[in-house]
């Protein structure tokens, strides 16, 4: 206020019985997602967000569901657009701590998606923030060559990230293999493939692929 900090004020979400941590407030200001142990969740810390209720007042924080939330603990939760990105212990991944995304419409969160390597490895990966309009982003991790115990991470976003441009070319000429049959395919919730495109390379072996976003794909070469 007037340029100095005021005293804090504990918020109604909070309790001495439990505790609410990471906490992400959306660019509107309306809606705050944050971890918590608090009684009758899935395990270990879940996701919640809250509602402002008018200007001051916090409503009933609203458990993320048994889609995003695991036995274990899901924490660092940050909002992007339409994607919300956080850690888990729970959800399948590589080791430790993962970080994954899922699509958000209205109320509802779809079923989480590993960020895969090189943001993920064995050991604990977390804190994920991206800037999409500069295009970079920040990730913490504990893992394997880091200096001392958890170090940040910076990342470039690709010109193109819904875009997957590669050649196929014999490993023995180098030369470019032409008529190599494409296939791309859509994956479900459960990993059930869905044909979606089937086309053969022509004869300078090169492929483009213009990817959906939150769709998770299977791509074979014959």
């Amino acid at each position: 206020k007037n340029d100095v900090w005021v005293k804090g004020k504990s918020i109604s979400i909070n309790s001495k019985n439990y505790d609410c941590v990471f906490p992400f407030l959306t660019k509107n200001g309306k809606r705050l997602f944050f971890a918590s142990n608090m009684p009758d969740g899935f395990g270990g810390f879940d996701l919640y967000y809250s509602d402002m209720e008018g200007d001051t007042a916090w409503g009933k924080p609203v458990n993320l569901g048994k889609d995003i939330n695991s036995e274990l603990d899901e924490m660092y939760p940050y909002i992007d657009s339409d994607t919300l990105y956080f850690s888990s212990k729970g959800n399948k991944g590589f080791g430790g701590a993962d970080i994954f995304k899922s699509a958000i419409t209205k109320n509802s969160f779809s079923n989480p998606q590993n960020l895969g390597k090189p943001y993920n490895s064995s050991k604990d990966d977390f804190s994920f923030i991206i800037n999409n309009e500069d295009r970079f982003g920040y990730f913490s991790s504990n893992r394997e060559g880091s200096h001392g115990y958890d170090n940040i991470y910076e990342f470039n976003i690709p010109e193109h990230p819904d875009t997957i441009r590669g050649f196929a070319i014999n490993k023995i000429t180098e030369d470019p293999i032409e008529g190599l049959l494409v296939t791309l395919h859509e994956l479900d919730s459960k990993g059930v493939p869905t044909l979606v495109k089937e086309f053969s390379m022509n004869n300078d072996g090169k492929v483009e692929l213009i990817l959906k976003k939150h769709v998770e794909y299977l791509v074979t070469f014959f």
